[in-house]
């Protein structure tokens, strides 16, 4: 993960799994206004980019913004929307993560019956190797065998 600031700099970055670290972007980085990005990367997949998200970091005195809201819009401004669109989220996320483990696993399911499939061929060209010459034996045994001098008769033709 990589986040860079309105300026195209970066700010933060992060290799391997996020876990359970969380960063507040709040006073302690001094915030400046703009666009911030935030790019997740998918080292599992041959694509570069999971997601890129664009977060935009505003300064509006909210009590100021309020006063000019509707009514019936500040009583759907409760929590429990931003709560549901981050459990949306959250199971989107999940359903990426669970996206990523099941390429993983298919890209070892591959490797293995690849691996599986160059041994299996080596095995059979041995096997055959072993079948040419076990039966290129058997012809001289048996053409020997053939010609032995019990088996061969003179002739009585003189021409």
């Amino acid at each position: 993960m990589k986040m860079f600031d309105p300026n195209e700099e970066e700010i933060a970055e992060r290799i391997g799994n996020s876990g359970e670290e969380e960063r507040d972007l709040g006073e302690r980085d001094n915030l400046s206004l703009g666009t911030y990005r935030i790019c997740f990367y998918n080292l599992d997949n041959l694509f570069s980019r999971l997601v890129d998200l664009n977060v935009r970091v505003n300064s509006v005195d909210w009590f100021e913004y309020k006063e000019h809201l509707p009514e019936d819009t500040l009583e759907d401004l409760d929590k429990s929307r931003i709560v549901e669109s981050l459990d949306r989220l959250l199971g989107s996320l999940d359903h990426v993560k669970l996206q990523a483990t099941r390429s993983r696993l298919s890209l070892t399911v591959d490797s293995l019956r690849a691996e599986a499939s160059v041994s299996y061929v080596d095995h059979m060209a041995l096997l055959s190797c072993l079948l040419i010459i076990g039966s290129g034996l058997m012809q001289v045994y048996f053409v020997r065998k053939l010609f032995e001098t019990p088996n061969v008769r003179g002739t009585t033709n003189k021409a």
